[in-house]
């Protein structure tokens, strides 16, 4: 089992540093690239969650679903006031930069929680 997720985060690994070194040739298919992660990371998000999410109904009813809209609502907000509030083009930048990173950290974080729930669900 172990070893499994080992093989996987190496090849994780593995395509990232190609990633780096193909990055030219392949920035024309940036969009595209990063809105196809976005969408798979989001169907197994939703994939994974939804049934826990079920189960909150229990306690708290139909409004873990508002919750839930609640969370993406507020990150969505979150974004906009980040950038109407910047006060010239270089805040907006630097705010832009902040946003990102902690997108990328919740991102990154994210998707290694989803690795692990992916293999201690469908691999013991």
């Amino acid at each position: 089992m172990y070893l499994a997720i080992l093989i996987v985060v190496s090849v994780l690994i593995l395509l990232h540093v190609l990633g780096e070194k193909l990055s030219e040739r392949i920035e024309r298919y940036h969009t595209e690239l990063l809105s196809f992660g976005a969408g798979l990371m989001v169907g197994i998000f939703f994939l994974e969650i939804l049934p826990h999410i079920a189960i909150g109904e229990g306690y708290l009813g139909s409004y873990i679903y508002v919750a839930l809209l609640a969370g993406f609502v507020t990150i969505h907000l979150l974004e906009k006031i980040v950038y109407k509030q910047a006060a010239g083009e270089d805040e907006a930048i630097k705010d832009t930069i902040h946003f990102e990173a902690a997108g990328l950290l919740a991102y990154e974080l994210l998707v290694g929680i989803l690795i692990l729930l992916l293999f201690f669900r469908y691999l013991r």
